[in-house]
């Protein structure tokens, strides 16, 4: 494959778009979209993806879901009219963006349900107990607990965070890390009001 300019959306790319949504002889369509404009969309979705961290997805790997992208768009490329002022690179851009924030919504819901507290805690019995080990900096275990499935998480994270603040000059020698562990810890202490 030859070495594509580093602009790879351009006015050309914009004048072959037209091309293609005013032609109706497919074998000239398939030509200049294959030539001229599939590229260009390659890369609009590969830069989009990657600047805005569209990585929760479906789709096993992301040349995948660029080509489940390219495919919307071209389901939407008989729709763009220049004479409206539209420019190909921003209504395409729009176009990919919303695709990607629904795409990944909807993924990012599906993963936080299957790691819901339920489905953590699906080995154990209703009303059972599990132990929370609370670790110093070096792995070894300073303090055992035993905390409710139920409230599992928001009673470990208050018993860590109590662990840590208690002893954070222990844990964190250096003044400095000390107040950045401090700082830190805060957010975990505001955490239901942020």
């Amino acid at each position: 494959m030859e070495t594509k300019n580093k602009n790879y959306f351009t006015h050309d790319t914009e004048l072959a778009i037209i091309r293609y949504t005013q032609s109706e002889d497919q074998v000239e369509r398939n030509k200049i979209y294959r030539e001229e404009i599939h590229y260009a969309l390659f890369k609009l979705t590969q830069n989009l993806i990657h600047t805005f961290k569209f990585y929760y997805t479906e789709e096993t790997n992301l040349e995948d879901l660029q080509h489940e992208v390219i495919t919307f768009i071209l389901t939407k490329l008989d729709k763009f009219n220049p004479t409206n002022g539209a420019k190909a690179y921003s209504y395409f851009g729009t176009i990919a963006k919303r695709y990607l924030i629904a795409s990944n919504q909807k993924n990012y819901k599906k993963r936080m349900e299957l790691l819901s507290l339920d489905n953590l805690n699906s080995e154990q019995e209703e009303g059972e107990y599990v132990y929370g080990d609370i670790l110093d900096a070096n792995g070894e275990q300073v303090d055992s607990t035993i905390i409710h499935p139920v409230d599992g998480i928001s009673e470990f994270l208050d018993l860590f965070v109590e662990h840590c603040t208690e002893n954070i000059y222990k844990l964190f020698p250096k003044d400095d890390d000390a107040k950045i562990a401090d700082a830190i810890l805060d957010l975990f202490r505001k955490r239901e009001k942020i």
